[in-house]
């Protein structure tokens, strides 16, 4: 009866004859204009589904809105307040009727009547519906597209240096850390190390990184003064706004005189900025041997300049062409890219150093190279993102980034997926002190990629904190300074044959840390088939809680193979416990017939509750491909994130005057730590504040150590303008040497002295088991506030379950849900009457019902 009801109640709230906006209207325009692009550009024609994308739609607005829930099904949307109140329903069967309906999910969401928080509903809207498209296709608007913009030109307005944050608390410093040569700053005669106080009169304390920003750009040929101090004097600099390069690419001369440089992003400006670069090693003579280029977390930037960068250093060669949909052209975006004959090109061999984060057009400029038989590769394999995107207005605010093009490379190499895989692979080995002095190793990096790589093909790179080096760029160095012309096989060949000396010399420094760790890390003196020649072994798994959040994770080979195995290693994969993902535990010889245990610690972050997460183990030995012997169940917890309260009052300071002569007050803030667990190098301060009429004196206040059950005070100065509001809108923050952020509260602190407490909502949530078989799951929860919680929300695996009001101290609620096999997160979020959230979060491992096998009797 009640579904009927409820059903009954929906229909009443969108009446049949509740026309949709006109196809026409201002509301539907921007639905219109991205639905019509994506239609007709979008790569990938075939996954467009307008349920999809309204689905992906609605889902974005109930992230973004705690009150408004959703249910889906083929047809349409049912939207509802938490409480169960229906706002109405969204239907629609194809994309011609998708911009209106869109357009409806908007006026039902803003004419509900509830609060909306400040939350662009169109945005979100739009933002869904990119987000049903791929990974790449996004919505662009305020700071992120302003983001995406300078990256893209390689220019902003601006003055022409960095300012950066330099130390923590009292000794937070807003420095000067670079000027460009030539633009605002320099011809001011700012200089690398003043001290920024006060950006046209406005304090620097507790500025954030993106207010600097904002308040130093702004139009071109404005003018603003900065306050600086050098040394113990303070002077004012007027400087005048103007279109200044954004740095992208650094430049350095490596040992024996090879040249070296490094390309952050790439830009419309990289190609001047990578230009002017090699002229400075010209000068130096750095050219004259060879050229390694640094691409190593280069995430890319714009196609076209990529290839233009690429072009630098060839004369002849297709670049790249475009494939759009159904294998055609895409309008404005060029089909096809060769290179041209260039004098300048600087003719010398050239390794091009790569990793993970290599991608994009950095992987065009990487694979242009490669393919035109220009360049060698040396690192990890690159990310592998072979797609083109381009960005179209939807209104004057909002930018839809849309993927409408695949690129290939000369020969019609691909690398969507896959990536490019270097000539030689380098994996770093880490070796860390532990708090009792031994060594711990790491090996970074390790990922699934690695499985198609064996152990003989990857050049450790050793790190033991005495004669490291960056192994991938110092092959680089030695390939390029013995080879001889500029093809790439030359290249290849001398690379090779410097890695096989490098690995050499780091197996070599490998052994003999594995073995002071007790290790025998010997290697095979038998051939070996490959990887046809099969690992006959078991592996088991034991971790163990040791001091703090500190786990010994010990993995034991069972060696079942009639020979002996050499290096052997066990490798991780858990990609709901990043802690557990990628772990390498060194073994090393197993003999025939027996076992042998390694062992590494693995450090989890505070905050962990007691969970199990299923983790995949793979075993190398002998330099073969890895082999999969299964998966284990293993146990982690951490120490629980300190619980806070804070009161807070201001008082005016007699006789005190601050910079622009108006009355100091001090605040007196207490706070006390509500948990069994110490907190040290504890810092407090107050956020930038909201208005223009309260200037901070003080950077904030640090404490040495706040003791379980204990309080503290400290004092910070603040300056009160005249046109201040009653009450200041401010807001107190607390980091901790181990547990980073530990408050981010809002504070509206009056004027008139009167105290104000903060003590975020209290969650409860505790998972009667780690795990459970998979299907309907009740999770009891408990919210307490020492005021009125305002609400509580349920996610459960990235959708909202449960939404309940507060109005109360205590909020008692018992949702059930549906949990999957595998990882399920459940994440309680809840918010008080000040504003203040707390987040539970709740990992529950579901187990899978066992399969009914009919053996036929």
């Amino acid at each position: 009866m009640a579904s009927f009801a409820l059903a009954l109640a929906l229909s009443l709230s969108a009446p049949a004859g509740a026309a949709p906006p006109p196809l026409g209207s201002a509301a539907n325009q921007p639905y219109a204009t991205g639905v019509r692009l994506i239609e007709e550009l979008f790569l990938e024609p075939e996954r467009l589904d307008a349920g999809t994308m309204l689905r992906s739609a609605a889902r974005s607005a109930v992230h973004d809105l705690h009150w408004l829930q959703a249910r889906y099904d083929p047809d349409g949307v049912d939207l509802y307040h938490g409480a169960g109140t229906p706002i109405g329903r969204v239907e629609v069967h194809d994309l011609d009727g998708l911009p209106a309906a869109l357009a409806r999910l908007e006026e039902l969401i803003v004419g509900s009547g509830y609060d909306l928080g400040g939350v662009d509903v169109r945005l979100s809207v739009l933002s869904g519906m990119a987000d049903a498209l791929d990974r790449y296709s996004r919505v662009l608007a305020d700071e992120r597209l302003d983001r995406f913009n300078v990256r893209l030109r390689g220019t902003r307005v601006g003055i022409g240096a960095g300012l950066d944050w330099v130390g923590a608390g009292e000794g937070a410093e807003l420095r000067v850390t670079e000027v460009s040569p030539g633009g605002p700053a320099d011809l001011a005669g700012l200089h690398e190390g003043d001290v920024v106080l006060r950006i046209d009169g406005r304090s620097t304390v507790s500025m954030p990184s993106a207010e600097v920003g904002r308040r130093v750009g702004g139009e071109d040929g404005t003018q603003l003064t900065l306050t600086v101090k050098r040394g113990e004097a303070a002077e004012d600099v007027a400087l005048t706004r103007a279109e200044v390069v954004v740095p992208n690419v650094g430049h350095r001369v490596l040992a024996d005189g090879v040249g070296y440089v490094s390309i952050d992003h790439v830009s419309q400006r990289t190609v001047e900025n990578l230009r002017a670069a090699l002229d400075a090693l010209q000068r130096r003579g750095a050219l004259d041997k060879g050229l390694v280029i640094d691409l190593r977390g280069n995430t890319g930037g714009s196609m076209k300049e990529s290839a233009h960068v690429a072009d630098v250093f060839l004369d002849h060669g297709l670049l790249l062409r475009t494939v759009g949909k159904d294998g055609g052209r895409v309008q404005n975006l060029q089909a096809e890219m060769y290179a041209e004959a260039d004098e300048e090109a600087p003719p010398v061999p050239v390794v091009v150093v790569v990793d993970d984060r290599t991608a994009s057009g950095s992987e065009i400029l990487a694979g242009a190279l490669v393919e035109l038989d220009r360049a060698a590769l040396i690192g990890t394999r690159t990310f592998g993102k072979g797609t083109v995107q381009k960005i179209y207005p939807l209104q004057p605010d909002i930018r839809l980034k849309l993927t409408v093009a695949r690129y290939l490379l000369a020969n019609d190499r691909s690398i969507s997926d896959n990536g490019l895989i270097p000539d030689v692979v380098v994996g770093r080995i880490q070796f860390e002190g532990g708090a009792d002095g031994a060594d711990d190793v790491r090996f970074t990096g390790w990922d699934e990629r690695w499985q198609q790589v064996a152990w003989s093909r990857i050049v450790p790179e050793v790190h033991t904190g005495t004669g490291d080096v960056d192994l991938p760029v110092e092959i680089a160095r030695r390939a390029v300074l013995h080879t001889e012309g500029t093809s790439r096989d030359a290249i290849v060949a001398q690379l090779q044959r410097q890695a096989a000396e490098a690995a050499t010399e780091q197996q070599a420094r490998l052994r003999v840390a594995l073995e002071a760790k007790g290790l025998d890390w010997s290697p095979t003196e038998r051939p070996v088939a490959g990887a046809a020649e099969r690992i006959a072994a078991k592996v088991r798994l034991d971790a163990v809680r040791g001091q703090g959040d500190t786990w010994t994770l010990r993995a034991t080979v069972a060696n079942a193979d009639p020979n002996a195995l050499h290096q052997s290693l066990v490798e991780l994969t858990c990609p709901t416990a990043p802690y557990w993902d990628g772990v390498v535990v060194p073994i090393g010889r197993v003999a025939s017939g027996g076992s042998a245990s390694g062992r590494v610690r693995v450090a989890l972050p505070p905050g962990v509750d007691p969970r199990q997460d299923l983790v995949k183990v793979r075993l190398r030995a002998d330099g073969r491909l890895p082999l999969a012997v299964g998966e284990q169940v293993l146990e982690g917890e951490s120490t629980a994130l300190p619980a806070l309260r804070a009161r807070a009052k201001l008082a005016p300071v007699p006789g005190e005057v601050g910079p622009h002569g108006f009355p100091v007050q001090q605040a007196d803030v207490t706070l006390q730590n509500l948990t069994k667990t110490p907190i040290h190098g504890l810092e407090a301060r107050f956020g930038f504040p909201g208005t223009d009429a309260v200037e901070l004196l003080d950077h904030g206040a640090r404490l040495a150590e706040l003791g379980p059950k204990r309080d503290a005070h400290v004092t910070m100065l603040l300056e009160v303008g005249p046109t201040a509001p009653a009450v200041l809108p401010l807001s107190l923050e607390v980091d901790a040497d181990r547990f980073g952020p530990l408050a981010g509260w809002p504070l509206a602190l009056p004027v008139d002295g009167q105290e104000v407490v903060l003590q975020p909502p209290a969650i409860q949530a505790e998972a009667p088991s780690r795990s459970a078989p998979a299907g309907l799951y009740t999770l009891p929860v408990v919210v307490t506030d020492d005021r009125r919680v305002d609400h509580v929300v349920v996610w459960v695996n990235g959708e909202k379950a449960a939404w309940v009001p507060g109005g109360s101290e205590q909020v008692q609620l018992a949702p059930s849900f549906a949990i999957v096999a595998g990882d399920n997160r459940i994440v309680v979020q809840t918010e008080d009457d000040q504003h203040l959230v707390a987040v539970r979060v709740v990992s529950v491992r579901g187990e899978a019902e066992p399969e009914t096998v009919d053996a036929g009797m």
